[in-house]
């Protein structure tokens, strides 16, 4: 078998090169002989067996699992906790996911990456209840992506991140979408990633030759600093030129180090320590601390700036240390010359 999980008291497995999916006996997963009299028994289900294809992927989506064949046909298999009553029923066509390593679910929605970029299904009363999801959650990168990804495409979920890291061509970059706030980044490590195990809160990547541990603590990725850069929309006036009077931006600094502000062609460097912390929210013995019982706890910096320029974009380079942005304002008037 190509592809393992639990499902229901039962171990349920599949070969790519087939369209048979096997669940085990119940409480047994060395149970693989269907007994056609004993319901406990190991079972299995042809899915789609006339399309002549075979299952790319398969995921969980509520009470039911979704299945992707290689001809872009969907499946929707039901009662898979009453296997004597369990049917498979089409959802959809045209649809693809690469492998079985391309798929998850996560919550109410099950996300797969085939050909058309990150897409996901989610429930519907229609016939077949079950629907690809339009916009589709990689609407905004999945130009790029479909350019940048192929037939070992992976994905895994990074739950105490709240983020779903999905495999590029470059072997040594992930591109990463936070689910709780719909928004895409792109990550790049020192290494080829081969893997992403989660356990509890931690996070480890096997990579390279290495196993490593994510580390809020560092900004180091085995001992070397890595550049972190957030891009703005680009802004252009309606007449001919902005003129920018005030650049205000507002940072929480987790560990000391230092960015490069670039607005509109004119360009800051800037140093920052590391925000002090509050005695109301540190855990230092009371008696020896000597914190401010109530600090700011956020940096701002503030320019002015008399810069005439054709665009207004927002980079922020941050070359060493760790920091979170807080607000970032731009006071600017249209000018026509």
């Amino acid at each position: 078998s190509h592809w393992v999980a639990h499902n229901n008291g039962r171990v349920e497995a599949f070969n790519i090169l087939s369209d048979v999916k096997n669940y085990s006996a119940i409480g047994d997963y060395t149970g693989w002989t269907n007994n056609p009299s004993d319901a406990s028994s190991a079972q299995f289900i042809d899915v789609g067996y006339k399309d002549a294809s075979q299952i790319a992927c398969t995921i969980k989506l509520a009470t039911d699992s979704i299945v992707i064949k290689t001809s872009g046909s969907v499946y929707r298999i039901t009662n898979e906790n009453d296997l004597a009553n369990m049917a498979c029923y089409p959802a959809a066509q045209k649809t693809n996911a690469f492998n079985h390593y391309s798929g998850l679910s996560l919550m109410n929605k099950a996300y797969f990456i085939g050909q058309e970029g990150f897409n996901s299904f989610g429930t519907t009363d229609a016939y077949g209840a079950v629907q690809v999801d339009d916009p589709a959650p990689g609407y905004m990168i999945n130009g790029w992506y479909v350019q940048n990804v192929d037939i070992n495409a992976r994905v895994w979920h990074i739950p105490s991140r709240k983020q779903v890291w999905c495999k590029i061509n470059n072997a040594n970059e992930v591109l990463i979408y936070h689910y709780g706030i719909n928004a895409w980044t792109k990550r790049h490590f020192k290494y080829p990633i081969h893997d992403v195990v989660c356990k509890g809160f931690d996070v480890y990547i096997a990579y390279g030759t290495k196993i490593a541990k994510l580390d809020e603590a560092l900004d180091t990725d085995d001992g070397t600093n890595f550049a972190a850069v957030l891009v703005s929309k680009r802004f252009l006036p309606k007449h001919k030129k902005f003129l920018m009077k005030y650049v205000n931006l507002v940072t929480y600094n987790f560990l000391a180090g230092n960015y490069v502000l670039e607005v509109g062609d004119k360009t800051f460097p800037i140093t920052f320590g590391s925000t002090g912390d509050i005695a109301d929210t540190d855990d230092d013995i009371a008696d020896t601390d000597d914190d401010p019982v109530d600090q700011s706890d956020y940096t701002e910096k503030k320019k002015r700036t008399r810069k005439r320029t054709k665009s207004v974009q927002v980079v922020i380079t941050v070359q060493t240390g760790r920091l979170a942005i807080r607000n970032m304002s731009i006071d600017v008037c249209e000018i026509g010359r």
